[in-house]
């Protein structure tokens, strides 16, 4: 299956007319397959590469051998083998030519990476600063930087680095609006920054989006762009805890399954929601999400602990509800959507949905917690239950009683698995 995938592939890019963006698209999803492979089966992952290697040998069109030493190049990269890259890039050089326009749009600065990597040492330096100057889109300079790093010393890195340059860069990016909301663009652009320790820099990047987009993030909702560390102060004994240690839970609560979903309460201690595809809490008509609610009044924080159940991995937080106009949702996904590795805060406010906030986050266990205080509802996250962040807040007119719980997600395949270790509210003092 995946090498006939890789054939669509080899034949989608070889046809004269195919949308950038298509391309574009099919190489993020085997570059995804890879990286997967790579995790979870390496035996898999390197009988990939001998048999792309056995294709390699049987092709005799240059648009073809360039596709597969392309595929081998990226198989030795993803596994940070330098030396058995090379020979695929130098070879990727003197086909591209001939290779047709596969070839033009796969590696735009193919020349130019190869020739760093062959430079003395002592050139590197000078070499890596032009080429990341000569970039002017976001994605390349990702995949520049990761090829840079490779082949220089942290030291010599740390002084290529041109920030004025790249906050220019991922400001312009940002005001195209290639997405719905800021926050969708903004989320990768985070993960740059962090991804090579320039946070410095990634918080003069987010005082210029507020000044330069502060209508749009209005709009939106969002009201914060980076985590905060923030002081949980007042909390104490919790006015209601839920363990999931027994069969049943406390009668009080009440389960919302609006489309023939289900939970269970594992005799380990937590309650676990395994969610198929086509499941999610948006707009009025894709709210379908299961949840399980219990009545509150007043002020509160609720918190619960979650991570990836026995059956996928997690997608799903906490919920303060008052009806299909007017709630909030505060969770984490490891799944496949466009907020991966993220805490999100998301609101329907008189039925428009706006996104307070949504940040990087990425932690095996996650501690989540919810607070209200009057209309306004802050979420905060954390990867030990000690220490916390800030991550947004939405002002939400919303009438007592109202409801708060936990829920569980999965927009598209495949389906998720959510660990939920416990659930609490507590009263601040």
């Amino acid at each position: 299956m995946m090498l006939q995938m890789l054939d669509s592939t080899r034949i989608l890019h070889g046809k004269p007319k195919v949308h950038p963006t298509v391309q574009k698209r099919w190489n993020g999803i085997v570059e995804q397959v890879y990286n997967t492979l790579n995790t979870t089966s390496p035996e898999v992952y390197h009988n990939l590469e001998r048999a792309l290697g056995s294709r390699l040998d049987e092709v005799d069109g240059d648009g073809e051998r360039f596709f597969y030493h392309g595929q081998l190049a990226l198989l030795a990269f993803i596994d940070n083998r330098l030396d058995y890259e090379n020979p695929h890039l130098l070879e990727m050089v003197k086909l591209r030519p001939q290779a047709g326009t596969f070839a033009e749009r796969l590696f735009r600065r193919l020349e130019s990476i190869v020739d760093l990597m062959s430079a003395q040492p002592d050139q590197r330096a000078k070499m890596a600063a032009d080429l990341l100057k000569s970039v002017d889109q976001p994605g390349e300079i990702r995949e520049i930087l990761d090829f840079i790093i490779k082949v220089m010393s942290e030291d010599d890195f740390a002084h290529i680095w041109d920030e004025n340059h790249i906050n220019q860069i991922m400001l312009g990016f940002l005001q195209k609006r290639h997405w719905d909301n800021v926050l969708r663009d903004w989320a990768p652009v985070v993960r740059i920054y962090k991804r090579y320790g320039h946070e410095g820099d990634l918080r003069e990047l987010a005082q210029r989006v507020q000044q330069a987009m502060g209508d749009d993030l209005r709009e939106e909702g969002t009201t914060q762009l980076l985590l905060e560390t923030a002081e949980m102060v007042g909390l104490h004994n919790p006015d209601f805890v839920e363990q999931f240690t027994n069969d049943t839970i406390a009668e009080d609560w009440e389960w919302v399954n609006p489309d023939n979903c289900s939970y269970e309460v594992r005799e380990e201690g937590y309650l676990q929601m395994t969610v198929s595809p086509g499941h999610d809490l948006w707009r009025i008509g894709s709210q379908n999400a299961p949840r399980l609610l219990r009545s509150i009044s007043g002020d509160f924080v609720i918190e619960t602990k979650i991570c990836d159940g026995p059956q996928g991995v997690k997608f799903g937080g906490l919920l303060a509800w008052q009806d299909e106009c007017n709630f909030t949702r505060f969770d984490v996904s490891s799944s496949s959507v466009w907020y991966e590795g993220c805490v999100y805060h998301g609101a329907n406010v008189d039925s428009r949905f706006i996104h307070p906030g949504i940040h990087p986050f990425q932690a095996d266990e996650i501690w989540l917690r919810l607070e209200r205080k009057g209309d306004r509802f802050t979420g905060y996250v954390s990867s030990d239950g000690e220490n916390w962040y800030r991550c947004g807040w939405a002002d939400i007119p919303m009438e007592d009683p109202i409801q708060v719980g936990i829920h569980a997600l999965c927009p598209r395949s495949p389906a998720t698995s959510t660990r939920f270790e416990y659930f609490r509210i507590y009263r601040p003092e």
